[in-house]
């Protein structure tokens, strides 16, 4: 049992090629778990980061980064500080998904779906 959120569990993620999975919460708070010794390597984000009210995450393991869905879309450089800029879909991110064949990643609000370049953070589309 891995105990270290203190709001109700939104998503979790395995991290590809490691031993390690990222869990999520609705206040916006990420934990990156060590899986071998159950042990939590990193905690970030929050109610005072860009993540609150958080729906959604998704990881894109070649960039190290994880797009995080709610009010507005904020990237994190996990294993890293802050991962930078965060941009704003105003109907609300309901879902992200990471495509690793095109190195992008998607989401979805109430009317549109946008795709996004994982190593630039630009919008595709």
């Amino acid at each position: 049992r891995l105990k270290g959120h203190t709001h109700a569990l939104c998503g979790i993620a395995v991290v590809p090629g490691t031993p390690q999975i990222l869990s999520a919460d609705v206040a916006g708070v990420f934990r990156l778990w060590d899986m071998r010794n159950f042990r939590c390597m990193q905690s970030f984000g929050g109610p005072d980061a860009q993540g609150s009210d958080l729906s959604s995450f998704c990881v894109m393991p070649p960039h190290r980064r994880l797009a995080a869905g709610g009010a507005r879309i904020a990237l994190y450089d996990y294993m890293d500080e802050w991962g930078g800029e965060s941009v704003t879909d105003t109907a609300g991110v309901t879902d992200a998904l990471y495509n690793p064949k095109a190195g992008e990643f998607y989401t979805i609000s109430k009317r549109t779906v946008k795709a996004w370049q994982g190593g630039t953070r630009a919008l595709v589309q």
